[in-house]
């Protein structure tokens, strides 16, 4: 084995696997008798769901939804047989994209979100050591949020804490550190996964069809990640991991060109090679790794960027 690397028995992870209640009946035993009363007598079904309808329903392959008629990711018996056992996986990530944030209520959506949790422990993680589960929080509820990561991240078996990219404000705010300062404190990654809502997913409001939504959700990837460098939180938490799922970063695809904000990294990447291997730059029309321009074409995106910071 080459120096530094390192051996491991698991071949294949997914990374992304969506397990829903079937109802919120799948729910409610979790849940304190006062909320389970407030569901009966109002008759919750569901936190709001995206504004726009799917090509097909749930967003699911045909051969998903499991024959009895359950709902796609209902099922952890079907979706084991299915997805683990067929395709030869050894460990599946769930991320149930439940909006308990987007509940106005804050008490019943921490109660929601203290359910999806023991949800997710009670009737997946029990069934097979191959599921490890992401802990939903109530973004809405900062510090209720940090109390369910410090309680749930004693359960090994979840793996990561999941925000959604679409949220009340940019991630990068102070108001949601407790979130990280948790996250950070459990030794756990942030995965923030396409979806939320809220607030529309353009700067310029509401698009007419479901195909500009999803489309334009690289603008939320991108709006948080410049919140998160530019408000300091990576600074104030140098041991914060944060995972883009589904958010156009995979196979060198990107959808959103994030430039350089400090041209001093620039000037530092030219003149120390290997010391920044990550840095993407925009160069015209396509973005690549700085390391891998040629001498003259780093001058020129040096140039060029302190040209326009000095306007």
């Amino acid at each position: 084995m080459a120096e530094g690397s390192w051996k491991t028995d698991v071949s294949l992870v997914d990374a992304d696997v969506h397990n829903y209640p079937k109802s919120i009946d799948s729910l409610t035993p979790y849940m304190s008798r006062r909320w389970v009363e407030y569901v009966r007598h109002t008759g919750f079904q569901t936190p709001p769901v995206d504004e726009y309808p799917r090509f097909y329903e749930a967003a699911a392959r045909r051969d998903a939804w499991p024959p009895n008629g359950d709902r796609p990711g209902s099922n952890p018996d079907f979706v084991t047989g299915q997805l683990l056992d067929e395709w030869d996986i050894d460990y599946a990530i769930l991320n149930p994209l439940y909006g308990v944030s987007r509940v106005h209520n804050l008490d019943f959506g921490n109660s929601l979100m203290q359910a999806v949790n023991e949800w997710t422990a009670r009737d997946w993680l029990d069934v097979d050591p191959r599921y490890k589960g992401s802990i939903v929080v109530n973004v809405s509820d900062p510090p209720a949020a940090a109390e369910e990561i410090r309680r749930r991240a004693q359960d090994p078996r979840f793996v990561q804490v999941l925000l959604l990219a679409r949220a009340p404000a940019p991630y990068g705010r102070r108001q949601f550190r407790p979130i990280f300062a948790a996250a950070v404190e459990a030794g756990l990654p942030v995965g923030m996964h396409f979806g939320g809502g809220g607030n529309p997913v353009t700067a310029t409001g509401w698009p007419s069809y479901y195909i500009e939504d999803h489309t334009g959700m690289a603008q939320s990837f991108e709006a948080q990640v410049l919140s998160m460098v530019c408000e300091g939180l990576f600074v104030d938490f140098p041991g914060l991991q944060v995972a883009l799922i589904e958010g156009g970063f995979a196979a060198g695809c990107m959808q959103a060109q994030i430039n350089v904000l400090d041209p001093a990294v620039l000037l530092d990447a030219r003149d120390h090679p290997g010391r920044h291997p990550g840095l993407l730059v925009r160069v015209s029309g396509y973005s690549a790794y700085f390391d891998d321009l040629s001498p003259q074409i780093k001058q020129e995106i040096i140039d060029r960027t302190l040209f326009e910071g000095a306007g």
